[in-house]
């Protein structure tokens, strides 16, 4: 980590982080090492020690992306066991339902944020923001809205913002009484305009942030 002026170090903490990754077991280990090296400055051994203690940067927002249920059972309870002041989900492209209730719970207050993290015992909801879409590009394989539906109403039972991004290049849906699935026509070819969606679906929340 180099020298940084203080102008460099008031932007950086000024900007919201947020770091995404496929392979979150690595995040803990890494900040733990962080916290371990002599050579580095005062300032970043102690954000890594104050972070692993359970007061994470109140500006980096962590999350991991969940494209099935697989997924899901593997990375979230890696992702939960890092202190952050926001943990989100990247679940594009959703390729099957995924139930996330066993990672979900009541919003959280925000007059229990102390400015770096929630006190022990105050942060009930482990997942804070929940971001949906579908798979766009050549192969992109089908996109069932009704997945999307029933993860926008898992967010809000949650405590969790959910944030429809795309419908992707395939959306599908089953009408009443037809007896499968057949494709939703969108001229966005990568289903990102949401003027095209069902209404229910125009669905963009930001979790909330205390400073």
């Amino acid at each position: 980590m180099c020298d940084l002026s203080y102008e460099e170090t008031a932007t950086i903490c000024s900007l919201d982080w947020l770091l995404l990754t496929k392979r979150p077991e690595n995040v803990r280990p890494m900040i733990e090492e962080v916290a371990t090296l002599a050579n580095l400055r005062a300032e970043a051994v102690l954000l890594a020690e104050r972070w692993i203690g359970g007061k994470p940067p109140a500006n980096v927002w962590l999350g991991t992306t969940v494209e099935d249920q697989q997924r899901a059972n593997e990375r979230i309870p890696a992702l939960l066991s890092v202190p952050a002041a926001v943990r989100f989900l990247s679940m594009e492209p959703l390729l099957e339902r995924v139930d996330l209730s066993q990672w979900m719970g009541p919003r959280p207050r925000l007059e229990d944020w102390d400015g770096y993290g929630w006190p022990p015992g105050t942060n009930p909801a482990p997942l804070h923001w929940i971001i949906i879409g579908g798979e766009s590009g050549h192969g992109a394989r089908p996109f069932h809205l009704e997945w999307a539906r029933d993860l926008v109403t898992q967010a809000r039972a949650g405590g969790a913002a959910p944030f429809v991004k795309q419908l992707g290049a395939r959306p599908m849906v089953m009408p009443p009484l037809c007896r499968g699935w057949v494709p939703v026509r969108l001229k966005d070819q990568s289903g990102g305009d949401p003027a095209e969606w069902p209404e229910d679906l125009r669905v963009r929340e930001f979790p909330e942030v205390r400073r």
